[in-house]
């Protein structure tokens, strides 16, 4: 009845992963910056809105995940959502753990590390992937931006932007994870 088909996005393989963030600079803030948010969305199946807001002026500080909401554990992180697609109503907070994961290239709590020690102390409340311009002011990670990078790199590591989005690493983070044998009802 739609009127036009859906329009279904690729998984992006673990294979492919470490492809994707070789194309990062580790000594660039921003480039920190969409590190972080791909390997948070892969390993925690998050939806771009999950960790980044939707514009960069005019954010709600109770939708948004903030620096407050990430705790660092000696092998992990752990981040607290408040607000996502399906706690619409703050009726819970969803704690997911991003465990140690033996490739160091790909392992999400090292690059959530190294962008906020690039990123520097913020005053609250910031959104989790924001950094701070050479104008003194907070520019927060938006949808939009997370998603042209996203699809710039895609095409510089020979992805099709046609079959792979932002919407691509929740599927592939769900697809490792049902191959690494973790049941269905738990990677939902």
């Amino acid at each position: 009845m739609k009127a036009t088909p859906a329009s279904y996005k690729l998984p992006l393989s673990v294979q492919q992963l470490p492809a994707v963030c070789a194309r990062l600079d580790p000594n660039d803030v921003t480039d920190a910056q969409t590190k972080a948010v791909i390997l948070s969305c892969f390993f925690c199946l998050l939806r771009i809105s999950n960790v980044t807001v939707p514009h960069a002026t005019g954010w709600d500080p109770a939708k948004a995940l903030l620096r407050r909401d990430i705790s660092f554990y000696p092998d992990g992180c752990v981040l607290r959502f408040r607000w996502s697609k399906t706690i619409q109503f703050h009726e819970k907070t969803l704690d997911i753990t991003l465990p140690k994961i033996h490739c160091a290239s790909i392992w999400p709590t090292r690059a959530i590390l190294r962008f906020l020690f690039l990123a520097r102390q913020l005053p609250e409340p910031t959104p989790a992937f924001a950094i701070q311009g050479v104008d003194g002011r907070i520019h927060p990670n938006t949808q939009t931006a997370m998603r042209q990078k996203f699809q710039a790199l895609c095409t510089a590591v020979g992805l099709s932007p046609a079959d792979f989005n932002t919407h691509s690493l929740r599927r592939s983070g769900a697809c490792f994870l049902l191959a690494n044998g973790v049941r269905s009802e738990l990677s939902r």
